[in-house]
């Protein structure tokens, strides 16, 4: 189906942290075809062009494209890193508008709940929580200006309660920090809001089932929700909210005037929705 995007984000600038692939690549696309000019960050830039998995992919889909989105290599760890892309934004752009704290740590692999080392526990929260911290830090100066901004945090279904064998269970690094960026959202929403800044967050439900087989997430269904959440401002907009993007366009977003087109995976995947709790069914 044709791409609608809900908001129009002409003239605005964004940050996408985490955009070399899936969902953090999807987000970029979207901003940038709802016309923003979006700044991907990631760790990995170089790669080949035709080859989802760096930047320069996503760079030169971008301009196939005639859409705008450029690359910066950061690290996470780094807070200096991290600094250093939100004053290339400006200085590329001459703005910030709205940033996108996708990058993640400790999804590639399971853990039982005890005999998780330091060193993990670590990475996870200067990554999933400080590493995000550290970005709002650095572009909230920016994003007060010129009638406010947006920040939208990634988190997931893992963050709530889950069964043994669940598919949402045994990330529990990534679970429990999570939780605490849904808190740190939360706050900063309350926080922010006398400056014209919305501070979200979402979750992107199972991703994954999606994207078996090498398909890249569909950008209408994962990507509307990201530019209406790039496009909220105080006051007016939302703000502190944790929100699900199975439940776009029913519990918050713009209502749908008629059903939207899905594919067979995707009619699959949200059949594993237990609403409105956001939880998936064991299976």
């Amino acid at each position: 189906m044709t791409y609608q995007p809900p908001n129009d984000l002409t003239g605005s600038a964004a940050i996408v942290s985490g955009a070399s692939r899936g969902i953090g690549r999807t987000y970029a696309l979207a901003l940038a075809r709802a016309g923003a000019k979006v700044l991907a960050t990631a760790r990995t830039v170089e790669g080949d062009p035709e080859v989802i998995g760096s930047l320069a992919e996503l760079v030169a889909t971008a301009k196939a494209e005639g859409i705008e989105i450029s690359a910066c290599k950061v690290d996470m760890l780094d807070k200096t890193s991290i600094e250093a892309a939100v004053a290339t934004c400006v200085e590329r752009y001459g703005r910030l508008d709205a940033l996108v704290n996708n990058a993640v740590w400790g999804v590639t692999s399971k853990f039982a709940a005890l005999g998780i080392s330091d060193e993990e526990w670590g990475n996870s929260f200067r990554v999933n929580v400080l590493g995000n911290y550290h970005f709002m830090e650095a572009a909230m100066p920016h994003l007060e200006k010129d009638g406010g901004g947006a920040i939208v945090n990634l988190t997931t279904l893992g963050a709530r309660p889950s069964k043994a064998g669940a598919k949402a269970h045994g990330f529990p690094t990534y679970a429990v920090t999570k939780a605490a960026l849904e808190r740190l959202t939360t706050y900063c929403g309350v926080e922010f809001a006398e400056q014209g800044v919305c501070v979200n967050a979402i979750s992107p439900g199972h991703a994954e089932y999606y994207m078996r087989d090498g398909r890249q997430p569909d950008i209408d269904y994962w990507g509307s929700p990201m530019v209406h959440l790039a496009a909220q401002r105080m006051p007016g907009g939302f703000t502190g909210e944790v929100v699900h993007t199975y439940e776009y366009g029913k519990h918050w977003g713009p209502e749908f005037t008629e059903a939207p087109q899905r594919d067979e995976r995707l009619i699959k995947m949200l059949s594993y929705a237990d609403e409105p709790f956001g939880y998936y069914r064991q299976r």
